[in-house]
């Protein structure tokens, strides 16, 4: 894939070149990580509701010694998003819901996403990243679309020029 195709302002196509696919990690080598599967997370899930507990809405996501994320981490990945989010605005590229996104799109997220934190490598897949986007995509969509907060993500969180 050479990059994303550009529907909008000025060529900046650079700026849309996925990074490769980080290479997958073997679960053999994080034994610790405790939702390596989708399947592992949503059985927790079930059994959490089955007997009326709670359970963290982020507790998929672990490091590599199945500790959950502090705060400060959870931020620097939410700003990350928000960059990215903002720059396939920025090409007119960001769907109005992320379930109506372009498969490119995708890509670009996960590897981006991927090849900056290693915690959504320690999976079978990009289901991390994928539960990620869609926990932050909707906030992004919603309160930082609006015009004038998203010029300011642009020039915190990419090299984009903006006039």
């Amino acid at each position: 894939m050479n990059s994303l195709p550009n529907h909008g302002p000025p060529d900046n196509s650079e700026d849309l070149k996925p990074p490769p696919s980080p290479e997958p990690v073997e679960q053999d080598d994080y034994p610790n990580v405790r939702f390596w599967k989708l399947e592992e997370w949503s059985k927790y899930v079930e059994r959490q509701k089955e007997m009326g507990q709670t359970y963290p809405s982020m507790g998929w996501l672990t490091d590599e010694d199945g500790i959950d994320l502090d705060d400060e981490v959870l931020k620097k990945m939410t700003l990350e998003a928000y960059g990215i989010f903002s720059k396939l605005y920025y090409h007119r590229l960001d769907p109005n819901t992320w379930r109506l996104r372009q498969p490119d799109v995708t890509t670009f997220f996960c590897n981006t996403m991927r090849s900056k934190f290693e915690v959504l490598n320690l999976a079978d897949g990009d289901w991390k990243a994928h539960f990620f986007v869609t926990s932050r995509y909707p906030n992004w969509n919603r309160y930082h679309r609006v015009p004038g907060h998203l010029k300011c993500l642009l020039l915190l969180n990419s090299n984009i020029p903006i006039s």
